[in-house]
């Protein structure tokens, strides 16, 4: 089993970029990934994002539920949302229904936590209230 501590699956996003290559950027912008080493950087991606999202016991504290990918550092977005950008890679490369469901899941409940935290904001986010006379 892959385990990775807490901060590296921010890495997660930046293999997935590797893995999807450039959007819309010719080769002039850099050179992207060989088809060997894509396929490997997929390979990586899509073992990774499934050893993630299972809890392999009571005490570990790196799983996937409800939309959540919990590390440990569960305030942190990018640590939160990096294996969903990885799973959307998968997806979007291979055609994986689970990768794609992951990744869904976690869009959905990050736009839907962001939404209920924009809509509440905490008091020192609030706008300064002034009279004026």
């Amino acid at each position: 089993m892959l385990v990775m501590p807490a901060r590296r699956t921010v890495s997660l996003a930046a293999a997935a970029a590797l893995a999807v290559g450039p959007l819309g950027s010719s080769a002039a912008h850099g050179d992207a990934p060989n088809p060997s080493s894509r396929a490997e950087i997929v390979a990586l991606l899509s073992d990774s994002i499934r050893s993630l999202s299972m809890q392999s016991s009571a005490s570990d504290p790196r799983y996937f539920s409800g939309g959540a990918w919990l590390s440990g550092l569960d305030d942190c977005f990018r640590c939160n949302v990096g294996p969903g950008v990885a799973a959307a890679a998968v997806a979007a490369t291979t055609g994986d229904t689970l990768a794609l469901d992951l990744a869904t899941q976690t869009f959905d409940q990050a736009i839907a936590a962001h939404q209920t935290e924009a809509s509440d904001p905490p008091p020192s986010a609030r706008p300064v209230q002034t009279s004026r006379r």
